[in-house]
């Protein structure tokens, strides 16, 4: 790229937080300002990443993107690239992907990249076909997890010389040993002993939460005094909550809703889990990692890049309660060997998983396409 710092926009369905959501403030706070100047659009709606990313000195742009097919978005995100002069479109999943690089074209922006966090699935045909086409226009792909790059290019026809794999990256330094955990433990109303599990996503079907509750019955049959903090909002809340009752674990069961102190509350807990259906690089089990906790996820998508089975956690299958639950007792039943797979979890993030190694090939794929 010339010696002027290229403004780039990111652009994401939502300012909810979610897993990408977080990436993106993460890695936007950190670009190189001297040669980027970032933005962010939601397509859709704002939320509360907004404030932080203002705070950061980052412009935000929300469209109010209407149900459906919205064609007057389209016109509202070309005009946005034009008045902003912006020289880097950078999309994140699939509806940004579906309108970002017809914007692009209208208002004549010179590089589109996009990141695909998570297997690409359209719905039918004719949409595979437009994704393929719209692919095209697409100067550089990125992918967080080596399936996932395997996807692009079985299902779009990326070249895979067009597909770079950068893996997530987690900001180290949040991830301190807590001072004081009794005191943390009493403020959530939690007891003052007895081992802590956590389990970060959304309430939504494919983080697939009923699985890990039908699980947990089964773990407090072999350890009574160990308790589930559920750490994410959604959708399913109610009816999560109704089945924790239904088991028999609602008194064992927190359900903590939005927080923005995860790290600290990992800090209280002796292992993470994740019992998703699909995943891309889990930022969750990154950071359940980064703060020395072993972890149980199921095997899907990136997982088994991140979690190596027997040294830094266990996996086990999807949609299987009884797997996991062995997996968990395995974990809570034998802590010396838990914090081994901890210490070994935390090694792994710092050497293959950390914030500025992520970006710094991040901006080595701006340069490159900027170069062209």
């Amino acid at each position: 790229m010339s010696h002027q710092s290229v403004k780039i926009l990111h652009t994401v369905l939502s300012l909810q937080v979610g897993g990408v959501e977080k990436l993106v403030v993460a890695l936007v706070k950190k670009l190189d300002r001297a040669r980027f100047r970032p933005a962010v659009c939601a397509l859709q709606e704002g939320g509360p990443l907004e404030e932080e990313l203002r705070a950061a000195g980052v412009e935000v742009f929300v469209l109010g993107k209407r149900e459906g097919v919205d064609w007057r978005l389209l016109r509202r995100l070309a005009r946005l690239l034009r008045q902003e002069g912006i020289g880097l479109l950078h999309t994140h999943n699939s509806a940004p992907l579906f309108y970002g690089p017809l914007a692009a074209w209208r208002a004549r922006t010179p590089v589109v990249v996009h990141t695909q966090h998570s297997k690409l699935r359209p719905e039918n045909e004719k949409l595979r076909r437009l994704t393929r086409w719209l692919s095209r226009r697409v100067s550089h792909f990125i992918s967080d997890a080596g399936d996932v790059t395997q996807d692009l290019v079985a299902q779009l026809g990326v070249p895979p010389e067009k597909v770079s794999t950068i893996p997530n990256g987690v900001d180290l330094e949040a991830f301190a040993p807590l001072p004081d955990r009794a005191a943390v433990r009493a403020e959530l109303g939690l007891p003052p002993d007895g081992p802590l599990v956590a389990c970060v996503g959304r309430l939504v079907p494919v983080k697939d939460h009923p699985t890990l509750l039908r699980a947990w019955r089964e773990v407090r049959k072999a350890v009574p005094t160990a308790h589930l903090l559920l750490i994410g909002a959604g959708p399913l809340q109610r009816e999560l909550e109704g089945l924790a009752r239904d088991l028999q674990v609602a008194s064992s069961v927190h359900f903590l809703g939005q927080r923005n102190d995860v790290p600290q509350l990992l800090g209280l807990c002796e292992a993470a889990v994740l019992s998703s259906r699909s995943e891309g690089l889990s930022v969750a089990l990154l950071e359940a990692m980064a703060a020395r906790l072993p972890v149980v996820a199921t095997r899907v998508g990136g997982n088994p890049e991140v979690v190596q089975a027997g040294e830094t956690g266990l996996l086990v299958p999807p949609a299987e309660p009884a797997a996991l639950a062995a997996a968990l007792r395995e974990l809570l039943q034998n802590p010396a060997r838990a914090r081994e797979m901890g210490a070994a979890g935390r090694a792994r993030v710092e050497a293959q998983f950390s914030l500025e190694r992520m970006v710094q090939a991040y901006q080595e794929v701006y340069e490159q396409c900027g170069g062209r």
